[in-house]
């Protein structure tokens, strides 16, 4: 599942131990609409017009999260769940980072949530080194 739209790679491709920080975001969607029978998880990968960066983003129905989670959800050891870690989003993060990447939540309480993973297109990471 590496996003290579248009030839661009990312540096999260299925190759590369970083993939598992996507395995970790579509894991959580689907646990998000377990409750759901009409629950939905989205999947998208594009490069942006620039060339310069890719993003991937997992979105779900599973009802939102409230700022006050939004605040602590990558913190590590914050969980919402009875038998969570705490640590999922935290690795998800620090992986994203180490590869020079942004991780992004959008969500509000009742509707769906987004996370954005952005990176550099693999190619000009490879230019700028």
């Amino acid at each position: 599942m590496p996003c290579t739209p248009g030839g661009t790679r990312s540096e999260l491709s299925r190759r590369s131990p970083a993939f598992s920080p996507k395995i970790n975001l579509v894991r959580n969607a689907i646990q998000a609409t377990a409750r759901d029978v009409q629950g939905e998880v989205v999947l998208r990968c594009s490069p942006d017009p620039d060339g310069e960066t890719v993003f991937c983003e997992v979105a779900d129905s599973g009802g939102g999260i409230t700022p006050d989670v939004q605040q602590q959800i990558f913190k590590r050891f914050f969980t919402t769940r009875e038998q969570g870690t705490g640590l999922g989003l935290a690795f998800v993060k620090k992986i994203v980072e180490e590869h020079d990447g942004a991780l992004e939540l959008t969500s509000e309480p009742g509707q769906e949530s987004t996370f954005r993973v952005t990176l550099r297109a693999a190619q000009k990471a490879e230019e700028t080194e």
